[in-house]
């Protein structure tokens, strides 16, 4: 059935009946599809079974009705039709009386020769088929084990179900407890990501009977994906969890308009400011953001004005509280949820044998999120994991081939872990040649360093020996080094240790270098060595982040499968949910959120390749959700009718 009455494109009418008349010519006929064959060589070709779909191509007749105000109305919809313009062409079919919609581009729009009142404007568009621009709905009650629902879909094509779940009983199995974990970035600094660790008393949690003794149940998700963690000091006071976390640039933005301690905001004006503006066009259109005890999400940006839209209050249970103008709010970049209270789980660390490849090579007791401490039990650089976090950066620039940046005590097969420069003369055409390099180790923070003690040894066997630049420098920006501190020639030909204990560092240093730069004479065997085997170094702490855990909240396990029998399509969830908060699937638009936070890594399918989450058939529908305990669990089911 071909769609008789084309309304808006781009939400401009062009089928009023009063400037404008409209109709789709060739609205029936569908794009072909370019079949892939598999040539041969001397046989038939193959029929891999795949294809690809061209693009439609909608042409839309318009004529205009007012002749008193057609050059008017003629230009209007040049400017509505521009060549690039994005828009949705919305037209209403007889048969069932409803709206459907194509995403369109416009190609061109045309006069018709000969007629000054009628164009034609050409458009193109990757939908095969027209979507409802109203969705249909349905709701669902699902208890205990789970159930089953049926759902009749009209339309003449299949289409994708989305769905919103609500927790209103949570259930009686799984994780039962979760805490948020506050991780804003820095304005003006990427850590990119770094490890980390969350402090916690877990002899109180152990002692409440809310998380096992050996703290296998304490798991971290971030933006719904399970993270590896580690802990240590499990079951006392002071337990550090460590985990590798995403740190980005922060952005900060200063209110202007006060928020009292209560009811709902529409939107959250800030000081227009260029600072303000270029930090909101660095954020995403939908986010979070918080000042104090109140997380607040939005859900659309007002770049010129300084504008949040939309936002919604005190997110995952945080307190409400008011906001006075010139306050500071923060960018939240990612959902770290903690979770534990499972008695039933076992560590993480058993089902995956690779699972320390991620893991920091500092002294995880030793080190906090101030420093990191370096010692002989450790690595200070792994070359089975030579991108672990944490580690050292070789550096060597030389002219021959015996000098070197070293991570083993000496320079030996195996022994105790260093950082560890070398430089030495070498044969050009049998003869001693200088040397002119540059060889160690070294360390970076883009938030800067404020202190390094590092202890070590150095040797050489001749006192012209000894390069310009032995020990330890520092950099603001990877190229320019300056001195933190240099190591005396040592006693010749013998092992000399050295000690440097809490050497200040300048705090814009972004760059720790430890090793030896200069020349070695042309001698035979002339070399200069110098090692650190352990080290400190410490964060400038005013550019750390800082973070806290918001507050402990029971919580509902979200672990189901979600199935459309009828189909064969199958998605998997699992997140921690807060009762009576929503968990939206959005199957259209390939989104999952919560609390209007992105949570796509807490879905995963049973055909990754499939490009629909869960396919609606016309007809009859058998949706099914299986659990081990979803408790009451409150689900609003949408889908849009298609047809070809």
């Amino acid at each position: 059935m071909q769609p008789n009455k084309p309304q808006t494109f781009d939400g401009h009418a062009i089928n009023d009946g009063i400037s404008y008349r409209a109709t789709i010519m060739n609205a029936g006929v569908l794009p072909s599809a370019g079949n892939v064959f598999i040539s041969q060589a001397q046989a038939d070709s193959v029929d891999s079974q795949g294809y690809s779909v061209a693009l439609r191509t909608p042409l839309v007749y318009i004529q205009i009705l007012n002749y008193g105000t057609r050059h008017a109305l003629a230009e209007q919809l040049k400017r509505w039709f521009r060549p690039g313009t994005r828009g949705t062409l919305v037209s209403k079919f007889i048969d069932d009386g409803l709206d459907y919609q194509l995403n369109c581009a416009v190609i061109n729009i045309v006069q018709e020769q000969g007629n000054p009142l009628v164009y034609i404007a050409q458009l193109e568009s990757g939908d095969t088929n027209w979507r409802a621009v109203t969705a249909d709905t349905a709701s669902w009650s699902v208890t205990g084990t789970g159930g089953t629902k049926t759902v009749s879909v009209l339309g003449g094509d299949e289409t994708r179900l989305s769905a919103t779940l609500t927790s209103t009983t949570g259930g009686v199995i799984g994780y039962d407890r979760q805490n948020i974990y506050a991780l804003p970035g820095v304005p003006g600094i990427n850590y990119g990501t770094r490890p980390w660790c969350i402090n916690i008393n877990s002899a109180v949690l152990v002692a409440a009977g809310k998380l096992q003794a050996d703290m296998d149940d304490y798991r971290i998700l971030i933006d719904g994906v399970e993270t590896k963690r580690w802990i240590v000091g499990k079951n006392t006071t002071s337990t550090n969890i460590w985990f590798n976390a995403p740190i980005g640039r922060g952005e900060s933005l200063t209110l202007m308009t006060a928020i009292a301690s209560t009811g709902a905001i529409t939107v959250m004006q800030f000081q227009r400011s260029p600072a303000n503006k270029a930090a909101i066009k660095r954020m995403p259109t939908k986010g979070i953001v918080k000042h104090g005890t109140e997380w607040i999400s939005y859900s659309g940006k007002d770049i010129l004005n300084c504008r949040l839209k939309l936002p919604g209050r005190g997110l995952y249970g945080t307190a409400l509280q008011a906001h006075a103008n010139g306050d500071a709010f923060l960018y939240v970049p990612h959902l770290i949820v903690t979770r534990y209270s499972n008695a039933a789980v076992t560590g993480p660390e058993l089902l995956d044998p690779n699972y320390d490849r991620d893991k920091p090579l500092f002294d995880l007791t030793a080190s906090d999120n101030t420093k990191w401490v370096y010692t002989a039990s450790t690595k200070f650089y792994d070359p089975t994991r030579p991108t672990a976090p944490g580690s050292w950066t070789p550096v060597l620039q030389r002219l021959g081939d015996q000098s070197k940046a070293y991570s083993i005590k000496e320079n030996a097969e195996t022994g105790d872990p260093a950082v560890g420069g070398k430089l030495a003369s070498w044969l050009r055409n049998g003869l001693p040649d200088t040397e002119v390099g540059r060889a160690g180790w070294q360390i970076a923070c883009p938030g800067g360093f404020s202190q390094i003690t590092i202890s070590g040894r150095k040797y050489t066997n001749g006192s012209a020996r000894w390069p310009a630049v032995a020990g330890c420098q520092r950099s603001d920006n990877g190229t320019e080094w300056y001195e933190v501190f240099k190591e005396t020639i040592p006693t010749l030909s013998t092992w000399t240790t050295f000690t440097r204990t809490a050497v200040a560092v300048a705090t814009t240093s972004k760059y720790l270098f430890v090793g030896l730069d200069g020349t070695i004479v042309k001698l035979l065997n002339a070399m200069a060595m110098l090692e650190g085997l352990t080290a400190t170094v410490v964060f400038y702490s005013t550019n750390l982040p800082s973070a806290a855990l918001v507050g402990e909240t029971g919580n509902f396990s979200l672990d189901l499968t979600f199935a459309n029998n009828t189909t064969g399509d199958e998605l998997y969830l699992d997140y921690p949910m807060i009762l009576n908060s929503q968990f939206i699937v959005d199957g259209e638009n390939f989104d999952v959120t919560y609390h209007g936070h992105a949570m796509n890594g807490a879905l995963r399918l049973d055909d990754e390749g499939r490009n629909v989450w869960l396919r609606l058939n016309t007809g009859s529908n058998t949706l099914q959700i299986t659990s081990a305990d979803v408790g009451t669990l409150s689900i609003a089911l949408s889908w849009y009718r298609r047809r070809l």
